[in-house]
């Protein structure tokens, strides 16, 4: 997923950090934020690699860092984060605010907002 310049897109292949591909960032969110919350433990707060067998090593995050570029990236977009480029979905935007939720509830964040905000605007 990349950004349009100059009518063309920029290749982005960070799944996490790309401004596109929500459904990643968000269901991976998701996923870590129900794991803590029923095992009671906090492995995903600890960094961990992303894709590691590209060229350059891939990309380290961890539950934290992914709930915060995605909380980022719709603050950016109030109108959403886009799952395909130019495409913004509702079905993986409520998946993505679902997957901020149990982290905001495990280490008392406040990430959910911004799923409040679109959840109001849309």
């Amino acid at each position: 997923m990349g950004q349009l310049l100059h009518g063309a897109w920029v290749d982005q292949p960070d799944p996490i950090g790309a401004d596109g591909n929500l459904f990643c960032k968000g269901f991976l969110s998701l996923r870590l934020g129900l794991r803590e919350r029923i095992s009671g433990e906090d492995r995903w707060e600890r960094p961990f690699a992303v894709v590691p067998d590209v060229d350059g090593g891939g990309w380290t995050y961890s539950h934290r860092s992914v709930n915060e570029t995605l909380k980022g990236q719709w603050a950016r977009r109030p109108a959403g984060c886009h799952c395909e480029n130019t495409k913004i979905w509702p079905v993986c935007l409520s998946a993505a605010g679902l997957g901020l939720l149990p982290r905001d509830g495990n280490v008392g964040g406040e990430g959910h907002w911004v799923f409040d905000q679109w959840w109001i605007e849309a």
